[in-house]
């Protein structure tokens, strides 16, 4: 019984060892070996321990015997860098954390030896220690792993990290093999991004789980995205136009209007500033929502249907006449001219930055072309209302809001126009004192900013910015949601 065995006991010649870290996995190694883990670095003195251990001679009943085991050649590296894949159940989604520290060891002896004698030797548990295959690139790719140097997924490390205590020169085993193994990385990388995962980022695209931002940031994606971008940019544009043509629906089903708001404060105001507090706030009240940033030439070019538009300081001649009227409208939608291709904007907010006081910039839209046929209030009414941004002499910026409410009596504007420079008098304005001017053009209005004052009465001005800041992304989220409630300033 004891003859079969040793017939079947397991013989190997080549082998590696794969081993966390710690000192309960290795029996008999010199104090101190495994100490101080987040900066280990005793790879040399462990891998010289390990040589020791499997050379070393043997005393029976008084004589010394020398040892079977012969090592060849052995090489060692430490892996802390590397990766693993884990479900978080709270998240709901796969994260990467740190593996524990662990070393790669290959070994080759001058002859076959017991597996059960070597795991002995070296304190270790068996299950640890694994035979080379039989194949002919068995140890070409066994000292290729120790660096991942044919592994696409995981970290590449330095090969100059491997310890050999001068057995070979691993350097120039490396190099004489580089490009080769480059070659095998590729190769791999490319069968990862394979049809299956590209149908399962096709997916989640359709689905809206993942954007392209996403994709752009999260290296599994880019890899699946530089190799197949036609079907990745084809997946978007199906999603951005189903999109558009839910939100199309949704508007003429009267779920939900676009609100529309203008910024306005002179230079270093700080409009801006309060202009993206309010479209940041609004993404964080609804992470689902994302925000679209139009340009300052072909604003719409680009447009995926985002629930937000922010258009910082554009310019009046952006679009024709015609086009801003269409953007602006709360209840239709429609087609706008774009470079490429029209888009139709189904946003929910629209947050717009000018210097200008809004009478004024729609003017020169109107005025755009000398296409005078839209009367200046079918700009203003589209407007659900107006924030000030004002910098007091101290530096002090307060916040002054303001509601769109159509008139009792029409506001009159007179419009001075001296060698092409316009000057705007609104009603009760004398800038001229008692100089005569005839006016170039007289406007009446029906629809024009009013101070807001809410259900409580409180005015909603001379609000310092943060607390202004703050009253208008609540207010302006409860509206746009269709579930408006009493959102009162507080001074």
């Amino acid at each position: 019984m004891a003859k079969q065995e040793k017939e079947r006991e397991l013989r190997v010649k080549s082998f590696t060892i794969t081993q966390a870290i710690h000192e309960k996995y290795w029996l008999g190694y010199d104090e101190g070996t495994f100490d101080d883990y987040e900066d280990w670095d005793n790879l040399e003195s462990l891998t010289q321990q390990i040589a020791d251990k499997l050379e070393r001679d043997e005393i029976k009943q008084g004589e010394k015997i020398e040892s079977e085991i012969e090592i060849v050649e052995i090489a060692s590296i430490l892996h802390d860098k590397d990766k693993q894949k884990k479900f978080d159940v709270e998240l709901q989604q796969y994260v990467y954390e740190d593996k524990h520290k662990h070393v790669h060891i290959f070994v080759e002896l001058s002859r076959t030896v017991s597996l059960p004698l070597i795991a002995e030797r070296l304190g270790i548990a068996s299950n640890f220690i694994e035979q080379l295959g039989r194949g002919r690139y068995a140890k070409e790719n066994t000292l290729a792993y120790l660096v991942h140097a044919k592994n696409a997924d995981k970290y590449l490390y330095d090969p100059r990290d491997v310890v050999t205590l001068d057995t070979f020169d691993y350097l120039e085993y490396y190099g004489e093999r580089h490009e080769q193994w480059q070659e095998a990385r590729a190769t791999k990388k490319k069968k990862e991004v394979s049809l299956p995962k590209v149908d399962w980022l096709v997916e989640k695209i359709l689905l809206g789980e993942i954007t392209r931002e996403e994709i752009m940031l999260t290296d599994d994606y880019f890899a699946v995205y530089a190799s197949n971008k036609k079907r990745v940019d084809e997946a978007f544009e199906v999603f951005v136009d189903r999109k558009i043509f839910k939100g199309m629906e949704a508007m003429r089903r009267g779920d939900f209007t676009l609100k529309c708001y203008y910024i306005t404060g002179q230079p270093d105001s700080g409009k801006t500033v309060f202009a993206k507090g309010l479209v940041g706030g609004l993404l964080a009240k609804d992470p689902s929502w994302t925000v679209f940033e139009a340009g300052a030439t072909n604003p719409l070019d680009g447009y995926r249907g985002e629930e937000i538009i922010f258009m910082d300081d554009p310019r009046a001649s952006a679009f024709g006449a015609s086009d801003w009227l269409k953007l602006l409208d709360p209840i239709n939608t429609s087609p706008i001219s774009a470079r490429y291709k029209n888009r139709t904007p189904v946003a929910r907010v629209l947050v717009m930055t000018a210097y200008m006081p809004i009478d004024e910039f729609f003017y020169y839209v109107r005025d755009k072309g000398n296409n005078r046929s839209e009367a200046l209030d079918q700009f203003l009414r589209r407007f659900a209302g107006l924030v000030q941004i004002v910098k007091m002499e101290n530096g002090q910026r307060v916040f002054h809001y303001l509601e769109m409410k159509e008139l009792d009596n029409p506001k009159s504007i007179a419009v001075y126009d001296e060698d092409g420079k316009k000057t705007f008098v609104r009603e009760g304005e004398n800038p001229f004192g008692d100089s005569w001017r005839r006016p170039f053009e007289k406007i009446s209005l029906n629809f024009y900013p009013q101070i807001f004052e809410g259900r409580s009465g409180v005015p909603a001005r001379d609000l310092e910015f943060e607390k202004g800041l703050k009253f208008f992304i609540d207010y302006v989220y409860e509206e746009v949601k269709g579930d408006i409630q009493d959102v009162t300033p507080k001074k």
